[in-house]
């Protein structure tokens, strides 16, 4: 029987997107170089209002001038991940698998297969049945989206990650065309169950469901100020 691997994980709160992009940076040194003690981290947060390309997006999928999008308090970002143009908002959950992927004998398409399916069985636990749409990453219920997942990797070690919708206005979305498609709606949690919880409890079940996906141990981390350069 396989051996189970262990991995850091961590409740953030609240963080600022680009605080949160030098804390995955430093993070990414850290399970590189072994620094960090174990194969990785996860990471569960929010965001304020914010419009995220991918890097390889479309400017035409963004619907709203950004000098318009500041005056209403969202923030635009390039970022280095995968996927096309999506947004984060408080209510949203977003987490950060932080892993050494090489170490955990994943490839790529293994990897972000298994992040889809700890997503669907964690909407089961609400009662939501999500599923996978060829050609469509994320997750989907019933034609429309609500969890996103953008990926990047660089020396085997990932960074950024997915975000599921749990009780989020999903207004922000509206300014865009969410992973370049124009035909498609957003939905959430509460919208699908009315009973969502709170984002803490959120992560508490995703993490559950991740463990048995990964088969790793999840070990809380009371504080990663070292490990992430003393931006937490």
């Amino acid at each position: 029987m396989p051996v189970k691997r262990s991995i850091f994980y961590k409740f953030l709160g609240h963080v600022p997107y680009s605080n949160a992009l030098q804390i995955q940076e430093q993070l990414h040194k850290s399970v590189l170089s072994g620094a960090l003690g174990m194969d990785g981290c996860i990471l569960f947060l929010s965001h304020e209002p914010v419009i995220t390309f991918g890097k390889y997006s479309s400017e035409t999928n963004l619907l709203v001038d950004e000098n318009k999008l500041s005056e209403l308090g969202v923030n635009v970002y390039r970022s280095s991940r995968g996927g096309d143009i999506t947004c984060h908002e408080p209510g949203q959950l977003v987490i950060y698998p932080i892993l050494n992927l090489k170490k955990m004998h994943l490839g790529v398409k293994e990897y972000v297969g298994m992040l889809e399916l700890t997503i669907i069985n964690f909407l089961s636990e609400f009662g939501i049945s999500g599923e996978t749409v060829k050609g469509r990453p994320g997750v989907w219920v019933e034609n429309k989206k609500i969890a996103s997942v953008g990926i990047n990797i660089s020396k085997y070690v990932t960074t950024h990650g997915l975000a599921i919708n749990i009780y989020n206005s999903l207004e922000s979305f509206s300014y865009v065309n969410p992973c370049g498609f124009s035909d498609i709606g957003m939905t959430s949690v509460k919208l699908l169950n009315g009973e969502c919880g709170d984002l803490d409890s959120a992560g508490t079940i995703f993490l559950k469901h991740f463990e048995n996906i990964f088969k790793v141990s999840g070990v809380k981390y009371q504080s990663i100020k070292e490990a992430a350069g003393n931006l937490i």
